[in-house]
């Protein structure tokens, strides 16, 4: 009762004088639990909006990533992204009001093929990376700084199920991480469970609030592992491939790239997995063991792409 208190609260915020009708959660999301609320304007239109309060280990870390995610929104909505566009930002709850999209995932792999899936997917993070920095987008973090501060501060205890020293080892031999091209727009967690689909066609990529300005492979490498787990390595060049048709691809930099991005789920695999057999993704054949063998292909091919397997 609270907590459909409070969205009303927000919404309010966003659209004085409305009526406030039904809340629903949407599935999906895991740092932020999205609320689906039907609401009347004053001059009685009726609208759907959805209220997502992200949670953070601080307030202050919550209150950065709101405003992050809603200053990368406000940009893909002026540039015609197929993103949620932003309604209000709410500082007072570290809340955003989104237009609602209608749509759901795609995990079955028979359809990303009819409705050429992958490359829409491909297509679509390109037209994200033809998105410059800017005033606007100054406070997004820059995803470099997060890398070179990661591999300075590792966690006490490295997760060696996953090779995380090894792996460390090899990142901080392939530094300085300062970026090698101009900046673009990075949505920073870029996999099929944040992209909504509709009658075959994409209608939405969802969840904007690990975005970051930095060097597009960034974003390439963590789409491949999540692609390669969900629909195999054929798929993850496929999608590559079709990436490549819309910007140049430096072979040796997307592999350090690959890398970072196999140092993301360290410690924390066994609840990436679980997300999958759960709803929206019904996808219980992807699980941690599958996952775990996807992993140490895509590291030890971006090792041998960078001479460092022997």
């Amino acid at each position: 009762m609270q907590a459909e208190a409070d969205v009303g609260a927000i919404v309010r915020r966003a659209f004085p004088g409305c009526r406030v009708g039904a809340c629903q959660s949407l599935a999906g999301g895991i740092s932020a639990r999205p609320v689906l609320v039907e609401i009347v304007l004053g001059d009685q239109t009726p609208r759907r909006v959805v209220v997502r309060r992200p949670t953070w280990p601080t307030p202050e870390e919550t209150l950065r990533r709101v405003r992050a995610e809603y200053a990368a929104l406000g940009r893909c909505a002026a540039l015609g992204i197929a993103a949620p566009p932003p309604c209000f930002l709410d500082l007072e709850a570290s809340a955003l009001v989104l237009e609602y999209v209608a749509g759901a995932p795609e995990f079955t792999p028979a359809a990303l093929e009819r409705s050429a899936g992958l490359e829409q997917l491909a297509a679509q993070l390109a037209r994200i990376h033809c998105i410059p920095g800017s005033a606007e987008l100054d406070v997004l973090p820059r995803r470099s700084a997060h890398i070179e501060q990661n591999l300075r501060q590792p966690p006490a205890r490295l997760d060696e199920s996953l090779g995380e020293a090894r792996l460390r080892a090899a990142l901080s031999r392939l530094g300085p991480w300062q970026p090698a091209q101009a900046e673009v727009l990075l949505h920073g967690d870029y996999w099929p469970g944040n992209v909504l689909w509709r009658e075959g066609k994409l209608a939405a990529v969802l969840d904007w609030e690990e975005a970051a300005l930095g060097e597009p492979l960034a974003d390439l490498g963590v789409s491949r592992l999540d692609i390669l787990w969900a629909f195999g390595a054929e798929a993850m060049s496929t999608f590559t491939r079709s990436y490549a048709e819309h910007a140049e691809i430096d072979a040796r930099q997307l592999a350090r790239w690959d890398l970072c991005a196999a140092l993301r789920p360290m410690s924390d695999l066994p609840r990436w997995a679980a997300g999958y057999a759960r709803p929206p993704i019904c996808r219980p054949d992807i699980t941690e063991s599958s996952m775990r063998e996807g992993h140490r292909w895509f590291v030890e091919q971006a090792l041998r792409s960078l001479g460092l397997d022997g």
